[in-house]
């Protein structure tokens, strides 16, 4: 949020509209628009995102990708082709393979647009614009419809997985973030603190284990970076804000705390209890270990290809349950070990680059990518928005073609001349 201040103080009125335009056009992309259904048989189909490079089509403002980039489009579309001409069983699934392969490939737009500094700026405070939306709508509905007395029927009225990760961004965002004048840093702990009930009201137990993880893994590797002062000031501040936390949490949400301390806490310190509902395939990690045994199944018989793009519900007849409940499972089924392999690497590449250049949204990846463990991130709607950002940014690098044996050679040569006979 520091960046996006300094920037816009330090632009001309229209470089401060075009920045004001871009994080609010952002910010409408984070926001999914749900068809089919409620909860987790709603499809998200905000794609909104794509104007963006259709537009800079049009100025005539597209770049060119680095090659990397361009072998991995090529790539993905063999998997395509491959699985269309010979998944036979799967023809009459053409037309949905066909716009999940649109989608799929929509993540690589913004890699063929320039990303300066101003972008990602309004990308960032896009990010807690969303959040603080979901965070405030979730607020407003759990007190309209009785706060804690709705007991366990509260997860069903404003829980939901689909925003935990936008939360885990936007608290990372905000959290690492530096403000100079004052109002922001009197605005700042508020921000922080309603990335953190937004969190809590997913009643998701990812949402609390991302989070745990990434602020365990940012504390122990802050150690060696940060002065004695600096530290004893970050954990008695932490300290402050957690207590803090801890009463307006008891007071108002009391509920959260009883549901998180009985389905997270409680549940992963019974070991027996955590082993039954493991061998159950009604209970949710049962389901999991089923999907993803279901998955594993199918591409082990389809490594190359996978399902071709089709997603998790062509499993159900072979002992799959619909959703792969795992950003990480749901790519390989759709595009088989190679291109799994190439969105890891990808992922990677934005990791690398994140590190030495944004704290924030390098830490809230971090989060995102444990989030993505336990439920889909990156196939939402929402989550594609971020990936295709993140790619843009590690697209402005050049990335090399990896030094495979005859690869660059094949990759530069020239086609061979026609001569019409």
């Amino acid at each position: 949020m520091h960046d996006a201040i300094k920037l816009i103080e330090g632009t001309s009125f229209r470089g401060r509209l075009r920045h004001i335009l871009l994080a609010i056009f952002f910010a409408i992309c984070m926001i999914p628009i749900n068809v089919g259904g409620d909860g987790a048989a709603a499809v998200s189909v905000n794609y909104s995102f794509l104007l963006y490079p259709i537009l800079m089509l049009f100025l005539g403002k597209l770049r060119k990708p680095p090659e990397a980039f361009l072998m991995a489009m090529t790539f993905f579309c063999l998997i395509f082709g491959i699985s269309t001409i010979y998944q036979t069983d799967m023809l009459s699934e053409f037309v949905r393979r066909m716009a999940s392969f649109i989608v799929f490939m929509s993540i690589f737009s913004f890699m063929f647009v320039e990303i300066d500094d101003k972008m990602v700026a309004a990308f960032k405070a896009a990010i807690v614009l969303a959040a603080c939306y979901f965070a405030l709508k979730s607020i407003i509905i759990f007190f309209v419809l009785g706060g804690s007395s709705l007991g366990d029927n509260a997860k069903n009225a404003v829980g939901g997985q689909r925003y935990g990760f936008i939360y885990l961004m936007a608290f990372w965002v905000t959290y690492l973030s530096s403000p100079k004048p004052l109002l922001a840093r009197i605005v700042k702990p508020g921000l922080v603190f309603i990335m953190l009930i937004g969190l809590a009201l997913t009643f998701s137990r990812a949402s609390i284990v991302a989070l745990m993880s990434s602020f365990g893994l940012f504390t122990i590797l802050s150690l060696r970076d940060v002065s004695f002062d600096k530290l004893l000031k970050g954990a008695l501040l932490t300290a402050i804000g957690g207590v803090l936390g801890y009463f307006i949490l008891n007071t108002y949400f009391s509920f959260v705390l009883t549901f998180f301390g009985d389905r997270l806490f409680d549940f992963f310190s019974n070991t027996s209890l955590v082993q039954r509902h493991l061998a159950t395939a009604s209970s949710s990690e049962g389901a999991r270990i089923q999907e993803w045994t279901a998955i594993l199944n199918f591409v082990s018989n389809n490594p190359f290809t996978g399902s071709g793009y089709l997603g998790a519900w062509t499993l159900i007849k072979t002992g799959g349950l619909g959703s792969a409940h795992n950003q990480y499972f749901d790519v390989l089924l759709r595009t088989g070990i190679f291109g799994f392999l190439i969105y890891l690497a990808f992922l990677f590449q934005i990791g690398k680059l994140l590190r030495t250049r944004d704290r924030g949204l390098f830490w809230g990846l971090c989060g995102t990518i444990v989030y993505g463990m336990f439920h889909e991130t990156f196939k939402e709607s929402q989550g594609a928005f971020l990936l295709t950002f993140l790619l843009g940014m590690i697209a402005q690098g050049q990335l090399a073609v990896p030094n495979l044996p005859g690869l660059r050679a094949f990759v530069s040569r020239k086609p061979p001349a026609f001569t019409p006979s």
